[in-house]
């Protein structure tokens, strides 16, 4: 359900069931969005449509305790519910949106119901006696505003979301801890428990089922970690700047640091043995085999794990060592700005990362390019601190490498997945191969949007006229 109204500076909306102002462009767009929908009004509002007839080409339902409206395409109903039942018979029947267009009662009635609205904003003060709630203090937002236009009275149009609309739309972090307090409790549990790993170190491969017993009590705490991780980085992705759980990420890589230097001595215990007696244990006790891969990767690696003090010194060194990339993230994350652009019909849009991509794609060039220099431009006032941390992660991750006997960063993150630094190599010649075919493109696609360079903001423009697509995910 949708508002749709013309207000004062003050939420006023009419004197005397009448509006405040008549301004011809306001009552355009009221026809324009409204033509085809369902109108949910006052009895006193549709009394006030010109002499007292139905506006053409749309249903209304007036809400009114007593009379009837013997018109075509106006329903009277007496409450709430009955004009809910109706609106979702009339939706089967043919999908319509619904506008509450008066009055103020009428709006607040359905305040509950009502996730977006249109409001046009006569910038001046007027005598009333009807008036709305201001809309950014019940949960709504301004998503959208036009530029100010001027007639006998100055306004500008606004498109107002409420916050809440978009709830279905999140994951139900419910599902993973119904509480952060659960949370919480949980967290002080498992680093409580992991205090327990060390009890196994000098015996793990004192038999099968003392090496099972050990990589079980590891798997069960690893498994109880990630959920807590997954729930602080899920919880922080919804909003970086939230410092809650920005301290929660926190204490989650602290947390994962201490485990590392807790259960430091496995890989090393473990590959002090030969592969012979691994394999000796894995017959004789056949539920280790769920562990085969698990250890075929550790032997795998053995040439790059170090000794357990070397271990336990990388491990609590692991927040250092991700830091730059943690820096990039709150910034690119929470403490980027970007400013606010026009889009094709002229408002004013907040430019966002998510919405970039969305300006990128408009058949509209200009406004490609004031999206497009608007969003790096953010970034430019970065630059400094970008440069920084990229050094900083290269050069941590490259004194990780050497450490671990690895001939560069590159083949150390190459080994993590299996492939050869020669496949990747390949990739990249392959890639160079076909640029012959990428610049023939690029000069195809400048010859068919008629420009005379391409610029990037052109590289996602449509090729394809008379083509509107949307996703909605």
């Amino acid at each position: 359900m949708k508002w749709i109204f013309s207000v004062d500076e003050n939420w006023h909306i009419g004197l005397n069931d009448c509006l405040l102002v008549r301004i011809e462009a306001d009552l355009e767009r009221f026809k324009k969005i409204t033509m085809g929908q369902i109108m949910l009004m006052g009895r006193r509002t549709y009394m006030s449509l010109k002499d007292g007839e139905p506006l053409p080409g749309r249903v209304h339902i007036v809400l009114s305790r007593n009379g009837e409206i013997d018109k075509p395409g106006v329903y009277v109903v007496r409450s709430k519910q009955e004009a809910l039942d109706l609106i979702s018979q009339l939706q089967k029947e043919e999908d319509r949106e619904v506008f509450v267009i008066g009055g103020g009662e009428i709006a607040r009635l359905f305040l509950e119901e009502t996730t977006e609205a249109y409001i046009t904003h006569v910038m001046d003060s007027f005598m009333a006696d009807t008036n709305l709630p201001d809309l950014t203090k019940v949960g709504f937002y301004l998503a959208s505003k036009s530029p100010v236009y001027e007639d006998e009275f100055k306004y500008y149009f606004g498109h107002y979301k409420r916050k809440e609309s978009l709830m279905d739309r999140t994951w139900d972090l419910e599902k993973i801890f119904k509480s952060d307090e659960d949370y919480l409790e949980e967290f002080n549990r498992v680093m409580e428990e992991a205090e327990k790993l060390p009890s196994y170190e000098g015996r793990l491969l004192d038999s099968s089922e003392s090496l099972l017993e050990g990589l079980r009590f590891r798997e069960e705490i690893s498994r109880r970690f990630t959920k807590l991780a997954v729930y602080v980085h899920l919880k922080h992705d919804s909003d970086t700047r939230e410092s809650k759980y920005q301290n929660y990420s926190a204490q989650i890589q602290g947390a994962a640091a201490r485990l590392g230097a807790l259960s430091a001595f496995y890989d090393t215990e473990i590959l002090a043995a030969d592969w012979e007696l691994i394999e000796e244990y894995m017959n004789e006790n056949k539920d280790l085999a769920h562990y085969r891969q698990f250890l075929d990767r550790m032997f795998r690696n053995k040439d790059h794990i170090l000794s357990k003090k070397e271990e336990e010194l990388l491990a609590s060194f692991s927040e250092v060592l991700s830091a730059p990339s943690t820096i990039f993230g709150y910034l690119d994350n929470a403490d980027m700005t970007f400013p606010s652009v026009k889009n094709e019909k002229g408002e004013e849009v907040e430019l966002t990362q998510g919405n970039f991509i969305l300006f990128m794609e408009s058949s509209d060039r200009e406004v490609r390019k004031a999206a497009y220099e608007a969003f790096y431009s953010s970034y430019k006032n970065h630059n400094n601190t970008l440069a920084s941390t990229l050094y900083n992660h290269v050069k941590a991750s490259t004194i990780e490498a050497k450490l671990r006997g690895f001939g560069s960063a590159r083949e150390a993150q190459l080994h993590g997945t299996t492939i050869p630094v020669e496949v990747y190599d390949s990739l990249i010649e392959s890639v160079h191969g076909a640029l012959p075919a990428m610049a023939k493109y690029l000069d195809l696609r400048k010859k068919y949007l008629e420009v005379d360079q391409l610029h990037f903001y052109d590289i996602y423009a449509p090729l394809v006229g008379e083509l509107d697509y949307k996703v909605t995910y």
